[in-house]
């Protein structure tokens, strides 16, 4: 039992690199292919990167589920602009940002 243990996290850290690897080669964050998300904040615009869906849609107050994690975006006038892929741009007023 212990070897097969052994083996899948020996396999886990190759698929890992490789992940790596390929995320270096066409200059993408890391964190992005390894499940992790970022955020950018500016004036009216809110830039979310890793999203996995919109858990809750409104004028003042918009989820994403972010893997384990969920980002809210908290304002006025709140809309979604864009989602490709992962990234997902929200324009309006923001008031605030929490992460859950």
């Amino acid at each position: 039992m212990a070897e097969n243990n052994f083996y899948y996290g020996d396999t886990m850290k190759k698929r890992t690199s490789k992940i790596s690897d390929i995320a270096k080669e066409l200059d993408f964050p890391e964190d992005i292919c390894s499940g992790g998300f970022h955020i950018e904040l500016f004036t009216d615009t809110v830039i979310v990167d890793g999203c996995k869906n919109v858990a809750e849609y409104g004028d003042g107050c918009i989820k994403l589920n972010v893997g384990k994690s969920r980002v809210c975006v908290f304002g006025d006038s709140l809309t979604i602009k864009s989602f490709i892929c992962t990234q997902v741009i929200i324009s309006g007023k923001i008031v605030s940002l929490e992460l859950e």
